[in-house]
């Protein structure tokens, strides 16, 4: 599915393929939110205005289904909870307003290059001409037109899974509206988060601390778009979502629509508890291989995740095996 930008906010995103495109991957937004977005059969042409994808000057309450609420409650699920090494426990909303603004700020800085907007923007003129034409562009390339890309995105901007709940409709009436005639909203509820990130190296020791900072502070030095640069790749998805597929559309999507195309990302690596079968096979579906497996790699941990250090397992996903693959 092609990049896409929402024609009331300018809001960039990504959406999943079928049969999940009621999903879809948004920047972080700070409270107050944007407008909705309309439901995929109701699209129109984008706006132009906000070229950075960002909106925060409408008005809203928090309730049981802003983000910070839902990132609060996710990461004190003990389904979720006990296989995410980073997140404080107990995770409280100080903690999730703190995370949505410093995720907020790296979007915008990812998305800051004026380069990389004039890329997007062409991009999306492409995709609108295409449509006009009646021409449905699969997939995107910012080298499209024979133009070479003369900026790579430094990290991935679509962090937060989305749903796009549409009102429910009636035998009386099929407008969307309420018994009061006021039309309802459609909403997209948080149902998760990914990050693409520079490589922290798990699979070097804690206890070479020294060796795994070198190696950080190596791949920290490279540009964004070189072929050496390793990025890690980390997510999760709340439970009543789990088993349906969801994860696995939503790592492909981010790698064929995004790192690839616009980040120029060569490797890819992930880390998982061992035990953690269910990331393993997002990760495996999506052509990673197991690398190797470091026991007491994790850091320590707090007493409700196990306590210690844990084992865990590295995956790596090679572009060219890939394109040996398709």
């Amino acid at each position: 599915m092609p990049l896409e930008q929402n024609p009331l906010t300018g809001e960039l995103f990504l959406r999943l393929p079928p049969p999940h495109t009621d999903i879809i991957i948004t920047p972080a937004r700070l409270a107050p939110q944007p407008y909705p977005y309309p439901a995929e059969q109701d699209k129109s042409k984008s706006s132009e205005a906000d070229q950075h994808g960002h909106n925060h000057d409408h008005d809203g309450d928090g309730n049981e289904d802003d983000d910070e609420t839902i990132i609060t409650t996710a990461l004190n699920d003990p389904r979720v909870y006990p296989f995410l090494e980073s997140p404080p426990f107990p995770y409280r909303r100080e903690n999730a307003v703190d995370y949505v603004w410093k995720v907020d700020a790296e979007c915008r800085q990812i998305l800051s290059s004026p380069e990389l907007q004039r890329q997007i923007q062409r991009q999306l003129q492409i995709q609108r001409e295409r449509q006009d034409q009646g021409d449905h562009a699969q997939g995107q390339d910012p080298c499209e037109g024979g133009q070479a890309a003369s900026s790579f995105a430094d990290g991935c901007p679509f962090r937060f899974i989305r749903k796009v709940v549409v009102p429910a409709t009636t035998s009386s009436t099929s407008t969307g509206k309420s018994d009061d005639g006021v039309k309802e909203p459609t909403k997209e509820v948080l149902i998760g988060d990914i990050i693409l990130r520079r490589y922290p190296f798990y699979e070097i020791p804690p206890d070479r601390s020294e060796e795994r900072d070198r190696a950080r502070e190596k791949n920290e030095a490279l540009p964004a778009g070189h072929p050496d640069l390793i990025w890690g790749v980390g997510f999760w998805l709340l439970p009543t979502y789990h088993g349906r597929g969801i994860m696995t559309s939503v790592l492909r999507t981010i790698i064929t629509d995004w790192a690839i195309p616009w980040m120029n990302v060569s490797v890819l690596k992930a880390s998982a508890f061992v035990g953690n079968d269910r990331s393993v096979a997002v990760f495996t579906k999506n052509g990673f291989v197991l690398e190797r497996t470091v026991e007491k790699g994790s850091a320590v941990l707090h007493e409700a995740k196990g306590g210690g250090r844990k084992d865990i397992v590295v995956l790596r996903w090679n572009r060219s095996g890939a394109k040996e693959r398709e």
